[in-house]
């Protein structure tokens, strides 16, 4: 049928981006009210808290390493690649992982994750640590917060709320590491017997009210359209693989 244009100020809404379907006629506190409310650093735009780009850091990269699955050895190694960088003046690199009790090997065959590292949630700040092949321990220990599970939604609003509260920055970037499953989701947390659907990776990013830059899919086939399509209006740039 034929296309219907609405004027929004017949009905005293305002013509503007709802966050789900694209422009539509919104109520006009519904630009200026966000829930939860903006913490400090923090202001109330289109219903998302975006930064107020006065912080002194330029960049907070927060990594969600969904590791107690068959890729432990991976989200090891890669952790152990983030510290030869570590956080810096400019970027801070926070980081909430865990690892698979029933895959410890490493995977240069030299050792296996340590007992200490098993059966918990970790949340930390990535320090530099240049000397490949071991993981800087008592930082990440201190970061135990018990085991989580890290296929559900909720937690992943915690880390969100948590990472961008307390290491506040001009632009927030969110990667996802696991295993990925394009349209249906992926991120699986073996102990707990679930993952997350792309429906819920939405939600979880909605929920926590804060506006990322930039999430970066380190998964397989998240570089879909149906993937950009459900997370658009929430982010600014998604990154997905090219290829698988």
């Amino acid at each position: 049928g034929a296309i219907q244009m609405v004027d929004c100020a017949s009905y005293e809404h305002e013509c503007a981006q709802d966050l789900v379907t694209g422009y539509n006629c919104v109520p006009p506190e519904s630009l200026t009210t966000c829930d939860p409310e903006c913490e400090p650093g923090l202001v109330c735009q289109d219903g998302l808290c975006h930064s107020d780009g006065l912080q002194d850091r330029p960049w907070t990269l927060l990594i969600y390493v969904a590791g107690d699955n068959n890729l432990s050895p991976f989200a090891y190694d890669d952790i152990d690649e983030m510290e030869t960088v570590g956080s810096t003046d400019d970027v801070a690199i926070v980081v909430q992982a865990e690892f698979s009790s029933d895959h410890t090997e490493l995977l240069d065959g030299e050792g296996e994750i340590s007992p200490t590292l098993l059966d918990n949630t970790f949340r930390f700040e990535v320090d530099y640590h240049p000397e490949r092949g071991a993981l800087s321990e008592d930082a990440i220990v201190q970061g135990a917060m018990g085991n989580q599970n890290m296929g559900h939604p909720d937690t992943l609003i915690d880390f969100i709320r948590w990472g961008t509260a307390a290491y506040p920055a001009n632009r927030y970037l969110l990667a996802l590491w696991d295993h990925g499953g394009g349209w249906t989701g992926g991120f699986a947390d073996d102990t707990s017997g679930r993952d997350l659907r792309l429906s819920e990776i939405r939600g979880a990013i909605e929920g926590a009210g804060v506006y990322l830059d930039v999430v970066d899919f380190d998964a397989c086939f998240m570089g879909q359209y149906e993937v950009a399509l459900e997370l658009h209006g929430f982010i600014g740039v998604m990154v997905g693989s090219e290829d698988v």
